[in-house]
């Protein structure tokens, strides 16, 4: 009941942010590439003592888009200083992580698994209703964290899209004959999740004009 879903349910346009986010934490991390985390840290410095989008922040997170993201976007700089502030305050404010914890669930009790009692199951089926009249889409989030870690691997050089997809193992299907064959879409379908993440990087646009 408490266990929560690594999952989005939301607008159609909201999953390209998602998709970006995912690359970033992954960045950031350092699990996959490092240098880019210790390349943030000056960054991260400024963050922590200032959240104003001052000169030297933007000049700074633009260089690391560049280098990172590979990407000169330019509405990517407050894009990533945010959602970097969004993070420290996870990160260093334990009450602030609790209070968007719970505020999540208020607003959408989704993000948990699905309840047992009857007015939590009337709460959740409100919930649910809500988001298939919206038009909404789920996004899975460890595959988004899957592919954004595939996105780092292949456009920073560490493997060949090819190399990765062997890695990760080919799917096999059953055919109606009964017989057992190897999922030959699976390079394609890689492609066009990097190929994704690639336009969604590019699609990042001001949230509020005032901020860029």
């Amino acid at each position: 009941m408490t266990t929560r879903k690594f999952s989005f349910r939301g607008p159609a346009e909201a999953q390209a942010p998602l998709k970006v986010i995912a690359v970033l934490r992954c960045l950031w991390d350092g699990h996959v590439l490092p240098e880019a985390k210790d390349a943030f840290q000056p960054i991260d410095a400024l963050v922590l003592n200032s959240h104003s989008l001052t000169p030297e922040f933007r000049e700074m997170t633009a260089a690391w888009d560049k280098d990172y993201l590979l990407s000169e976007n330019p509405s990517l700089v407050p894009f990533v200083l945010r959602t970097w502030i969004y993070f420290a305050e996870l990160r260093t404010n334990p009450l602030y992580r609790v209070d968007m914890g719970q505020e999540s669930i208020v607003r959408d009790p989704t993000v948990l698994p699905r309840p047992t009692d009857r007015e939590g199951r009337e709460r959740y089926a409100a919930a649910l209703d809500r988001h298939r009249d919206a038009g909404d889409t789920t996004t899975d989030g460890w595959r988004a964290w899957k592919h954004a870690e595939a996105w780092i691997k292949v456009r920073h050089g560490q493997t060949r899209l090819a190399d990765h997809v062997k890695a990760v193992g080919i799917r096999r299907y059953t055919k109606s004959d009964g017989e057992r064959r190897l999922n030959d879409n699976a390079y394609k379908r890689w492609w066009r999740n990097l190929k994704a993440v690639d336009a969604a990087i590019e699609a990042i646009i001001p949230i509020h004009s005032s901020s860029n």
